[in-house]
C-alpha cells in the first residue's frame, strides 16, 4: 500500500514537470515575440534566464523519470520475491 502511494506521488510529480515544460516554451516564445524590440541587453538577460529555467525543468523531468523507472524495477522485484 505504501509503495502504491509512493509510486503515485512520483507519477504526479513527473506529470507536473511534463506540463511545465510546454508552458515554459509558450511563455518564452510569447516573451520573445513581444519584447525583442525593447532594451536588447535586458531582453537577452531575460531570454537567458527563461532558457535556463526550461533546461532545469527538462533536467528535473529526466531525473524524475529515471527515479520512477528505478522504483518500478524495485517494485517488480519485490513483487516477484513475494509471489515465489
Amino acid at each position: 500500500m505504501a509503495m502504491a502511494a509512493t509510486d503515485r506521488r512520483f507519477e504526479i510529480d513527473v506529470e507536473g514537470q511534463k506540463h511545465k515544460i510546454p508552458q515554459g516554451h509558450r511563455a518564452l516564445n510569447l516573451f520573445l515575440r513581444n519584447v525583442r524590440a525593447l532594451v536588447p541587453t535586458k531582453t537577452e538577460r531575460h531570454i537567458g534566464t527563461a532558457r535556463e529555467k526550461r533546461r532545469d525543468l527538462e533536467r528535473r523531468l529526466q531525473v524524475l523519470q529515471k527515479e520512477q523507472q528505478e522504483l518500478i524495477v524495485q517494485v517488480v522485484k519485490l513483487s516477484d520475491r513475494n509471489n515465489q
